[in-house]
């Protein structure tokens, strides 16, 4: 009997190293990065209603956070590692940058404001709240995709309505006008700025490789033809490649690790070939805006070439090791870099960039060898998409304190922290190092 009730014990703590942490709070904290996740959504249609408190919804999400940390410390401190100590350490170097670096085009001493402050709290509770959710995460592949799914399809027809011009008071659309090669033109802006919303809407992508089910995929091919549709209306060229690259590598992913079919993808790339073909004419002219954008050099207002060039420039300027702010920059483009790289150098300094290099490249690492190895679960595929997703698309966007990034920053990292948990050893159960948890078997003369 003893022998059984610790071979019962055993079982239920390889289960447990499985399946992730779980626990009450996992529902918890699967919502609340789910809401993370469409806080523009949240901002949209508390303007359109004049909702003030929702209308900068991470102060409520600050305030979730801290009630299921209170309830669930012991997941909260396996956070504490290499990774969450650089995040803090480059929260640390942008602080301090904003508060010594004068802001370009204006008499104050310093960019120490309240905003600025705020945004360090809301990066830091999305780091939180992606890292806690992936901790709290079972074998929730299907379901994240799924969810995912579901949300971005609303996300995608609220674009849709609004840049149709359906009932505008509703579903409003700002013209954000600006100069092109000595140009005035204007361009749409939905829920965020128009690179940022193909962030919030590539999580269709996911059920292509964590789902066999045919009906999810016509779903999220249905979702990346309107994905396409309000790319091309937004003019976000930056934004249509990388969302493009992404879909393709999507695809590779499903085939990868035969979650699809050759014969479907090769279905979905038939059609559209036909399509291309066969409507060629009118695909053009509807691509008309963008193309003429693809044609623009665009060196000024930031451009984006320049902004990463900008960052090896001054690489080798040890003035520049502490933080200058994009002052220089400023004067010479009239805007700020358009890189996030070189965003993060410019305030956070030397130190700053490194930890960011740590905090991006070490999960990358490490979960790429899991992925491309075939031993990466539906999670782990999951967050090594969303991480290089975005670190492509925001290597041309200046704002470093988009939430949004740091979620998926932190859910990456919580990913990482919960594989090693799962590889940690039980008392009386052999885990192999070079094997997955799901191939470890509870030996049969445990003795306690």
């Amino acid at each position: 009997m003893f022998l059984n009730d610790s071979r019962a014990v055993s079982s239920a703590r390889v289960s447990s190293l499985r399946n992730g942490d779980g626990g009450p709070l996992r529902g918890y904290f699967i919502l609340l990065f789910v809401v993370s996740a469409a806080d523009v959504l949240i901002s949209y249609f508390a303007n359109v209603f004049h909702v003030s408190i929702f209308q900068r919804p991470w102060v409520a999400l600050l305030l979730l956070l801290l009630l299921g940390i209170a309830f669930d410390l012991k997941t909260f401190s396996r956070l504490f590692g290499l990774y969450t100590a650089c995040f803090f350490g480059l929260v640390f170097c942008l602080g301090f940058g904003a508060a010594t670096v004068p802001h370009p085009g204006t008499a104050v001493s310093t960019q120490l404001d309240a905003m600025q402050m705020k945004d360090l709290v809301t990066v830091s509770t999305a780091y939180l709240i992606g890292a806690m959710c992936a901790l709290k995460l079972r074998d929730d592949g299907h379901l994240l995709s799924g969810t995912f799914l579901a949300l971005t399809a609303v996300h995608a027809i609220v674009c849709i309505i609004a840049l149709s011009s359906i009932a505008p008071d509703l579903f409003p659309v700002l013209d954000k006008p600006y100069y092109n090669d000595g140009r005035l033109v204007s361009r749409p802006e939905i829920t965020t700025d128009q690179t940022r919303q193909v962030f919030y809407l590539f999580g269709c992508l996911f059920t292509i490789f964590t789902s066999k089910s045919l009906l999810r995929l016509l779903i999220s091919v249905g979702i990346c033809i309107a994905i396409a549709f309000i790319v091309a209306k937004v003019q976000s060229r930056w934004g249509a490649l990388t969302f493009a690259l992404f879909a393709a590598f999507a695809y590779f992913l499903g085939l990868f690790y035969g979650v699809q079919r050759r014969v479907s993808v090769l279905g979905v790339i038939a059609v559209g070939a036909i399509t291309i073909t066969w409507f060629h004419a009118a695909i053009t002219a509807f691509l008309g805006d963008l193309l003429w954008r693809f044609a623009q050099v665009d060196l000024n207002l930031g451009g984006r070439a320049p902004s990463i060039l900008y960052l090896f420039e001054k690489l080798a300027d040890p003035s520049y090791w502490l933080p200058k702010g994009y002052g220089e920059f400023y004067a010479i483009y009239g805007a700020a870099p358009h890189s996030f790289p070189t965003m993060i150098y410019l305030y956070g300094g030397i130190i700053g960039l490194m930890l960011y290099g740590i905090l991006l490249v070490g999960p990358l690492w490490q979960l790429g060898k899991l992925v491309f190895s075939r031993r990466a679960d539906s999670i782990q595929r999951i967050a090594f998409f969303s991480s290089s997703f975005a670190f492509a698309l925001l290597m041309t966007q200046p704002v470093i304190s988009h939430e949004i990034f740091w979620l998926f920053t932190g859910f990456s990292v919580g990913v990482i922290c919960r594989t090693s948990y799962q590889r940690t050893p039980v008392r009386g159960v052999a885990v192999s190092p070079a094997k997955s948890v799901q191939q470890t078997r509870i030996p049969q003369n445990i003795m306690m």
